[in-house]
């Protein structure tokens, strides 16, 4: 891998950039992945992207995510959204959640959970559209599910909730559902950072 890196191979130079990386050898590490970076590697890319991001330098970082998200790297799609979310693109410091949902959904249809799992975050609270925020519960429940379905376990505690808690029909009217909201619980029952969250739950559950 060692001389493959030395020929300028992308893939080599990002391997041996990220071993560099992980020895805490970051000026060498860095230096290597931009170069394959440079050649057009959407992993270098999205790497170097998130290097800056991690220095909090946000212009570099939306920079090179948007070079891997133009690469088709579902992952830098989802970073790209999520600078958008928490305001830090090349637009200033303002959450731009129309912009955010959209990345969110394009990374959510290659399959990315965790993509899924913050689209149902935004459906949730409402996503701005024409002018207006639109608050969509439904489409909330349908993303957390595709995102429970692909592992998310946070996913599983917001559905128990929700199902605990009531859904609304098209009507406005609320229902609770204790089984749905017992299987999400079961999904996570041994996850230790949820057991307080849990807890409280069945005990809510146990009065209804």
């Amino acid at each position: 891998m060692e001389s493959l890196a030395k020929k300028s191979y992308p893939k080599a130079m990002y391997i041996i950039g990220k071993r560099y990386l992980s020895r805490k050898l970051e000026e060498e590490g860095l230096a290597l992945i931009k170069k394959a970076a440079d050649q057009g590697d959407a992993d270098a890319c999205l790497q170097v992207g998130l290097i800056y991001r991690e220095k909090r330098d946000f212009s570099m970082a939306f920079e090179w995510i948007l070079k891997a998200h133009n690469l088709k790297k579902a992952e830098a799609t989802f970073f790209l959204g999520s600078l958008y979310h928490q305001g830090n693109h090349h637009d200033g410091g303002v959450p731009d959640l129309e912009k955010a949902a959209k990345y969110y959904d394009q990374a959510a249809r290659q399959g990315l959970a965790i993509a899924q799992y913050n689209l149902g975050v935004l459906h949730m609270a409402g996503v701005p559209s024409n002018g207006r925020v639109v608050k969509n519960e439904s489409m909330a429940i349908e993303y957390w599910k595709l995102a429970a379905e692909n592992g998310v376990d946070l996913a599983c505690v917001n559905l128990a909730s929700l199902y605990t808690s009531g859904t609304a029909d098209e009507n406005g009217s609320r229902f609770i559902d204790k089984e749905k909201a017992m299987n999400y619980i079961l999904k996570v029952k041994d996850k230790v950072r949820f057991e307080k969250d849990l807890a409280m739950l069945k005990e809510k559950l146990s009065t209804i």
